[in-house]
């Protein structure tokens, strides 16, 4: 079960239904879970659907218990990539992808990376896109400003692959 409170973003104004960015989900209890098509549409539908965007194509699948997306990387002419993540929580109770393997065009990265002069920031170019950044070989989520509309806030305490889906939880 999900507990929570929807919350207007106008003081003294009550919430609009029909207007998602009139209101703010805060999630003081619950799982939420997502399968791959969901997952492969969040990120090509809303992600990464902006002009400019580094990545294109993108599908997302479970492999050997990781996250496993495949893309094309625009880079002068589109690349084929790879990637593959373990999921965890960060201690401030964000989404952690922790990088573990990079491919372009079916080569480990490292090798292709210096040769086409590549870096993780142009294969996850996240510059001012809300709710993503990347330190080092990880990227970190703000699960709940990567969605569409209306924003989700809570605190992720644990996250896991089970079956074919990402399942997170979210606990105060």
């Amino acid at each position: 079960s999900l507990r929570g409170e929807m919350v207007s973003r106008r003081e003294g104004q009550t919430p609009v239904f029909d207007d998602q960015n009139s209101y703010i989900l805060r999630v003081f209890f619950g799982q939420v879970s997502m399968d791959m098509t969901s997952l492969t549409n969040l990120m090509n539908h809303h992600l990464f659907a902006y002009d400019g965007s580094p990545l294109s194509d993108i599908s997302m699948e479970i492999d050997e218990g990781r996250l496993k997306q495949k893309a094309k990387l625009h880079k002068g002419v589109p690349i084929p990539i790879t990637m593959k993540a373990t999921v965890s929580v960060t201690p401030d109770g964000r989404l952690k992808l922790q990088t573990e393997k990079v491919s372009a065009l079916g080569v480990p990265a490292k090798s292709l990376m210096s040769l086409f002069g590549l870096e993780l920031d142009d294969v996850v170019n996240l510059k001012n896109r809300r709710g993503i950044e990347h330190a080092d070989n990880d990227i970190i989520l703000s699960p709940g400003q990567i969605v569409p509309p209306p924003e989700i806030q809570g605190r992720l305490s644990s996250v896991a692959i089970v079956g074919d889906r990402l399942v997170q939880t979210f606990a105060s």
